[in-house]
């Protein structure tokens, strides 16, 4: 019986040590080279060719549920 509560205990303490390594939010920055280009269909417009371009922003996650054991 002794041994089943120290065992319960010990994996309740690791359970709420790993949760712990977790933040509730993330705040980060996004970088994203691209390469675009489009060929139109139709007759009447003419493709510009490849262009070069480049997405940033900032990201922000936030966890809505914590679940604890």
């Amino acid at each position: 019986m002794k041994t089943k509560i120290s065992l319960v205990l010990l994996l309740s303490l690791v359970t709420y040590a790993a949760n712990a390594q977790f933040p509730p939010y993330y705040f980060g920055l996004k970088a994203a080279p691209q390469i675009s280009w489009m060929k139109p269909d139709a007759d009447t417009y003419e493709g510009a060719g490849a262009k070069v371009g480049f997405a940033w922003g900032f990201i922000a996650e936030f966890n809505l549920l914590k679940i604890t054991v």
